[in-house]
C-alpha cells in the first residue's frame, strides 16, 4: 500500500521520531532539521575553534599590555557576535527540545 506506513516499520522508529512526525509544528520541524544537520554541526565546530583562537589572541594581548588596556574594538565586536551565535543556538535547541533540553549533558554544559 503506497502512502501508508507498514506497522512493522513504525515499531523501529523512536518515540522522538514519532512525536516529530505527529505532534510538532512545521516551524519546530524545520528548526530540528537544521540543528540535526551535519553541516550545522560542522559550522558550529568552526565557530568554537574560532572562539578558542580569539580567546588566545585576546589573552596574549592582555598579557602583553599589563596593566590592562581596553580590548581592541574588533575583538569586542567578535566576542559579541559569538555570544549572539551561542545564544541563538541554545534558544533554538530549547525551542525544539523543550523540557528535554536539560537531559542533554552538552546543553547543560553550554547553559
Amino acid at each position: 500500500r503506497e502512502g501508508q506506513e507498514m506497522p512493522e516499520l513504525a515499531l523501529h522508529k523512536s518515540n522522538l521520531e514519532l512525536e516529530v512526525e505527529t505532534q510538532w509544528s512545521p516551524l519546530r520541524k524545520r528548526v530540528y532539521a537544521v540543528l540535526t544537520n551535519k553541516h550545522f554541526d560542522s559550522a558550529m565546530g568552526v565557530v568554537i575553534v574560532f572562539n578558542v583562537a580569539l580567546m588566545m589572541v585576546e589573552t596574549d594581548r592582555r598579557a602583553a599590555s599589563y596593566p590592562e588596556k581596553p580590548d581592541h574594538p574588533l575583538i569586542a565586536l567578535l566576542n559579541q557576535l559569538l555570544l549572539v551565535i551561542y545564544i541563538t543556538e541554545a534558544s533554538a535547541r530549547a525551542f525544539v527540545d523543550r523540557s528535554r533540553y536539560f537531559w542533554n549533558k552538552w546543553n547543560v554544559l553550554d547553559f
